[in-house]
């Protein structure tokens, strides 16, 4: 079963067509991640496949799953707004309290409730930014770019998070990166954009933890850097 299905997907902003006939299926609980180079369509597609471009509109067939939540490179929390208040903003019902403690101690943030968010680092600021993603238990989890603001340690931490959190809460997820190594990390599929083409679709038949140094890791990282047109010396 897919759980998103996009058939000749176009756009295009004046003159200039950043996306040009995408067709893709995703099945349902997969984990792919999308890399290009800038300006490839990537956020386009993200922002198409979430609901956030009406440009998209009568350009092509789009179905995906109504339950969908956006994670953002940058964390977007309300400063007016407790932790707690960031991840149940919009949520109702008896339960939500209990509903956004339970995400934050998902992320290893359970005792920063009542914080403000100018009072966590980075790192948490997106911890909280990703419970809020997860609190509405999402069939789709997009994400754009989520930790390159991060420093490396943070983003490897992060990693791990969110591969504990998709492995239990089990949704299909849409990662969108500039890292090769951080897509081979995650994804059990990556897909290469190009002139808003899918240039390479390559699955990642590795078991986890994937560790670097395994030769497949390495031929596919360079087989990802060619798709993107980058020259390995060796």
């Amino acid at each position: 079963m897919s759980a998103l299905r996009l058939r000749d997907l176009r756009r295009s902003f004046g003159q200039r067509e950043v996306l040009g006939g995408i067709t893709l299926d995703i099945p349902a609980g997969q984990f792919v991640a999308l890399i290009g180079r800038s300006g490839s369509g990537k956020s386009t597609l993200l922002r198409a496949i979430a609901g956030l471009d009406d440009g998209v509109a009568g350009s092509g067939r789009l179905e995906a799953p109504a339950r969908r939540s956006v994670l953002f490179q940058d964390s977007r929390l309300l400063p007016w707004e407790t932790v707690l208040g960031n991840v149940t903003l919009g949520l109702s019902g008896p339960g939500a309290r209990q509903r956004g403690l339970a995400a934050l101690a998902d992320v290893g943030l359970e005792g920063r409730a009542g914080a403000w968010p100018g009072a966590l680092s980075g790192g948490e600021q997106q911890r909280v930014a990703l419970a809020r993603s997860l609190v509405r238990q999402p069939a789709l989890l997009l994400a754009d770019e989520p930790f390159g603001a991060l420093d490396a340690l943070t983003r490897l931490r992060m990693h791990a998070l969110l591969f504990r959190l998709v492995e239990r809460h089990r949704p299909t997820v849409l990662l969108v990166t500039h890292d090769v190594e951080e897509a081979l990390v995650l994804a059990q599929r990556v897909l290469v954009l190009d002139a808003g083409e899918v240039a390479l679709d390559l699955p990642v038949p590795l078991s986890h933890p994937r560790r670097r140094s395994d030769p497949r890791f390495e031929d596919l990282r360079h087989a990802l850097l060619g798709a993107l047109g980058v020259a390995i010396e060796i």
